[in-house]
């Protein structure tokens, strides 16, 4: 995983490999050896004044400089070992792991989550695009409007559209 954001290019990879460099990304790498070996990074995001690194397994760190040790953040929910994306909107940090979204809008609270697909169609990304959020799974893309996250509650989501 890549990104470029608040004058860093960042790059992970397999075994909590994480590299940034604040010059043109031909030049010298600094490692961030915060993360567990155990853990590929999945996905990399930056938002709110802090990085956050998404990782298998729905594991993410986070912290406000990658010069400094960055915090181990629980997992959410109990889904199977996938990979998981991670996305900042609208003051939603949102990861996808199994077949839910979980979004939180603080990184030190829990995550609240909302399945999105059956258990056989799990989740691999989630991005922003204008006010909804879409989950991208291995069958379908779904969007959901950002302002129904914090009111999610019961079983049934009939605001949820896939499109094909």
């Amino acid at each position: 995983s890549i990104r470029y954001s608040s004058g860093y290019w960042v790059v992970g990879g397999y075994y909590g490999t994480l590299y940034y460099t604040a010059s043109v990304p031909t030049g010298t790498w600094t490692a961030n050896s915060s993360i567990s070996t155990d853990f590929e990074v999945t996905g990399i995001e930056y938002g709110d004044g802090l990085w956050v690194i998404c990782c298998t397994n729905g594991v993410t760190y986070y912290g406000a400089s990658l010069t400094a040790t960055l915090t181990r953040k629980s997992e959410p929910g109990s889904s199977p070992y996938v990979d998981a994306g991670i996305d900042y909107f609208n003051g939603y940090w949102m990861l996808c792991r199994g077949n839910t979204l979980y979004y939180t809008t603080t990184l030190t609270s829990a995550w609240s989550g909302v399945t999105i697909t059956s258990s056989d169609d799990y989740l691999i990304r989630v991005f922003h695009f204008n006010d909804y959020i879409c989950v991208g799974t291995t069958k379908s893309l779904y969007t959901v409007p950002i302002y129904a996250l914090p009111t999610i509650t019961g079983e049934s989501y009939s605001y949820i559209k896939a499109l094909n």
